[in-house]
């Protein structure tokens, strides 16, 4: 439940559920559908997904019903840091074939415009599963971990560490000034000055930075 008195259908109480949750109201307020693989999926600027009224390989005719979102849960990258990220993703059936779509994408694309390879699409409020269209925006994905930090929802659970390549021994950045140590800007820098390939210093440097 979020509390918000201008942006979406209240309750009693000003609050309400998010409407992907609703699985039974036709047309919520300001909701505008958009066909998907040729009209046999529809989605809304709400974050609803639902399958249209349609004939089977048979000729029978399939009703169409709203789709239920489950939950994906993204896994930790890098070892300094944690993330208890979550998405909302959705099956299609089609041509005879599952396939699998993250809902905020869909969205994105659809309602708000295309992004380029450095960008992502963000949620203004924080909130993980509110896929209202007018609560995404496109970031840099550098502006969108700051958001992430500055609201919790990635946190740091190490120092940084500095990693010697060849002992393997790690140091926090106080206990690095008593030891002698190359400073470089970037890995692939490191990579031209010591003449080691850089997949085979990333791998042993293992995020260590």
């Amino acid at each position: 439940m979020i509390v918000d008195s201008t942006k979406a259908p209240m309750t009693q109480n000003h609050c309400y559920t998010l409407p992907y949750l609703d699985l039974t109201t036709d047309l919520l307020p300001n909701e505008e559908w958009v066909d998907i693989y040729g009209g046999y999926y529809s989605i809304s600027n709400l974050g609803r997904v639902r399958s249209n009224d349609r004939l089977d390989t048979k000729g029978r005719k399939v009703k169409g019903k709203f789709r239920k979102q489950m939950v994906k849960r993204n896994h930790v990258k890098y070892p300094n840091r944690k993330t208890d990220s979550k998405e909302l993703f959705v099956v299609f059936c089609f041509d005879g074939k599952k396939k699998t779509h993250l809902i905020k994408p869909l969205i994105g694309e659809l309602f708000i415009g295309a992004k380029n390879k450095h960008q992502c699409y963000s949620l203004k409020n924080g909130v993980w599963n509110d896929y209202r269209a007018e609560n995404i925006e496109i970031k840099s994905f550098s502006d969108s971990l700051k958001t992430a930090y500055s609201n919790g929802r990635l946190t740091r659970t190490t120092k940084f560490l500095y990693k010697n390549m060849e002992t393997g021994v790690k140091y926090s950045k106080s206990e690095l000034e008593s030891h002698d140590y190359y400073s470089y800007n970037t890995v692939v820098q490191a990579a031209k000055q010591k003449f080691v390939r850089y997949g085979v210093l990333w791998k042993r440097v293992k995020g260590c930075v």
